[in-house]
């Protein structure tokens, strides 16, 4: 017999909303320690219900995904970024992902790995010439802009007339705010100081996409060239698809790599114990199927950063029809949140969660589900496996040039769109023998 979603008021009118603006991220596991692994919290008109158990994420993103769209958390998140693969629903983001997704099989991957290698030895060039403490905030985002704009776009970064990674951040905390009570109850139309900045934004990009769209060679093999010899994409698709990823492209891996240099900095012997790892195998391009292998505690220290802090930390969905997760009944057009951010701390399938310990990822995982880095079922991460060798490549070329240290004792996070730096990270370098 089906049971009702245990559900958390909270205080009158308000419900829950004061509480859970105060602390984003761990409000909901105090609600989950009192309540269990679903639990619906009431935020004023807008009331989800949170999944915790990886038989309930499962079911939502993979048994029974078909009833479940990306849910009204997006909806802002379609001002800017329109129906790209991240937003888009239905048989519209079939055909998208039919479309793109050869683009990132292994046969093509190939191409990438050399425009990574020749911007990480450009990185680390100019690192080399520090001489103070600075913040790698900025050089993330120019890293994995940089190698974006060429494997995408077939571009340099400085042939991109606009500062991107300026507007996004702007962007990014425009459009969380438009999720938020009580602004998401007002309709964009109304010319608000919020949305008349995120038009003249995305006017900006959409000035900037134009350009690359006319100056595009179509002959060349990159994203770009395969979205316009598509006839099936209308110029409005191709719009979106392109500012999707020239947005989710670089932003969160920057975010990734930024928190994994971080937690390096931090550790020491552990940074010690991978640079032993990268100077022992140097990065060969053409075994890169086997770096995984190659370098364990380098992908095991990715993989554990984003746990600790990923980039993509929310996950919303919306029932089409009635359901059932974990024996409790789920109404038709019922906003779901897999939190993802909790998730990866749930002390059932995490030991000692809050602790950064890469060696956790160097045995299988006791339960799938629990780690959701890029996603998970048919919508995962496009680029989940560009990302990696991304991020493995500009650390193998840091970590076997440099020594790495932090005064940083915490880091102090700001869940938006994406989980960012809440400000600046300063390392200080030391070349290696």
């Amino acid at each position: 017999m089906q049971k009702k979603v245990p559900l958390y008021s909270g205080w009158p009118i308000l419900n829950n909303v004061i509480p859970f603006l105060k602390d984003l991220l761990y409000y909901p596991q105090k609600i989950q320690k009192k309540c269990g692994d679903i639990f619906q919290l009431p935020l004023s008109l807008f009331s989800p219900i949170f999944v915790f158990s990886p038989s309930g994420i499962r079911h939502v993103l993979e048994k029974n995904h078909k009833n479940y769209k990306k849910g009204s958390t997006y909806d802002a998140l379609k001002i800017s970024l329109g129906k790209g693969l991240l937003t888009n629903e239905g048989e519209s983001w079939k055909a998208s992902r039919k479309a793109i997704q050869p683009y990132f099989f292994d046969d093509v991957i190939t191409r990438f790995v050399d425009i990574m290698m020749r911007h990480s030895d450009v990185l680390v060039k100019e690192w080399s010439k520090k001489t103070e403490p600075f913040a790698i905030n900025r050089p993330m985002k120019t890293l994995t802009l940089s190698i974006a704009s060429e494997a995408f776009f077939g571009v340099h970064l400085k042939d991109i007339s606009i500062d991107i990674p300026k507007i996004v951040d702007e962007l990014n905390r425009l459009t969380i705010t438009e999720t938020r009570f009580p602004r998401n109850f007002i309709p964009y139309v109304i010319p608000t100081f919020n949305h008349l900045r995120m038009r003249y934004l995305m006017s900006q990009l959409n000035t900037q996409i134009d350009s690359l769209s006319k100056s595009s060679d179509l002959d060349n093999y990159n994203l770009l060239a395969l979205l316009l010899n598509t006839p099936s994409f209308s110029k409005q698709q191709i719009r979106d698809e392109i500012i999707t990823f020239l947005v989710a492209g670089y932003e969160t891996t920057a975010n990734a790599m930024f928190f994994t240099i971080m937690l390096l900095a931090k550790h020491t012997k552990i940074q010690g114990d991978i640079r032993d790892e990268v100077l022992a195998q140097p990065l060969d391009p053409s075994s890169y199927k086997e770096w995984k292998h190659t370098y364990p505690l380098l992908y095991a220290s990715i993989q554990e950063s984003m746990r600790l802090y990923p980039p993509a930390w929310l996950i919303g969905r919306e029932a089409l029809e009635d359901d059932t997760i974990d024996g409790c009944h789920i109404p038709k057009g019922s906003d779901i949140l897999l939190d993802v951010f909790l998730i990866h701390r749930h002390p059932d399938y995490w030991e000692d969660p809050e602790t950064f310990d890469p060696t956790r990822f160097l045995t299988p995982l006791k339960e799938k589900m629990s780690y959701l880095p890029f996603g998970g079922g048919p919508r995962v991460c496009v680029g989940q496996h560009f990302a990696m060798l991304e991020m493995v490549t500009a650390l193998h070329h840091i970590l076997s040039t440099f020594s790495l240290e932090t005064d940083c004792v915490d880091i102090k996070l700001d869940p938006l769109v994406t989980l960012t730096p809440k400000s600046d990270g300063f390392i200080s370098l030391k070349m290696k023998d």
